[in-house]
């Protein structure tokens, strides 16, 4: 293990080897008992995933960083950002093992009482929900994604320019069954 300053910067890195698995970054931090302390928990993590076959308990902040390199190409990039920066708000630096039905709630209850819609808020979660399956199916992550919910939105059906809620009545309107 090799602990380190590199020239012109304040910052302590890191090199890090276990059977074979390695590590090499910043601690992040300048103070240089600290930077020791994440060398040895960073130095336990490989331990763990080496010896136990347990891989490592991953941030919100890495999924959603990982996410919009591999999807910053899609048209709704913009609209993701605005997305994410809201989630955020109520996600933040969580574990994904720690983002549960509960966390998703608080961001349905502060929606209804920011009165945005059911649509807007349904996006949010969608978001959620696309970054927890990818790392869980594509990225091969070891995490449990809680039941995401849904939230009704009216159907509207534009006839002529004007906007009508669909309902059965007017279905059957429009089918000829009412008549």
């Amino acid at each position: 293990m090799a602990l380190y300053k590199r020239k012109g910067s304040p910052y302590w890195y890191l090199k890090l080897s276990v059977r074979g698995l390695r590590f090499q970054g910043t601690t992040g931090t300048t103070n240089e008992n600290a930077a020791e302390l994440f060398a040895e928990r960073k130095r336990r993590e490989l331990w763990d995933e080496v010896q136990l076959g347990k891989k490592p308990d991953r941030s919100w902040q890495d999924a959603k960083r990982r996410y919009l390199e591999e999807k910053g190409h899609i048209a709704s990039h913009e609209t993701d950002a605005v997305h994410f920066a809201y989630v955020d708000g109520f996600i933040g630096d969580k574990q994904l093992s720690e983002i549960d039905r509960a966390c998703l709630d608080r961001i349905v209850s502060a929606g209804r009482r920011e009165n945005v819609k059911n649509a807007t808020i349904n996006r949010r979660l969608e978001l959620v929900r696309r970054v927890l399956r990818r790392a869980r199916d594509e990225w091969e992550w070891e995490l449990r994604v809680p039941k995401i919910p849904t939230l009704d939105e009216p159907r509207v059906c534009k006839c002529g320019g004007a906007s009508l809620a669909a309902s059965r009545s007017f279905a059957s309107v429009l089918l000829g069954a009412g008549a």
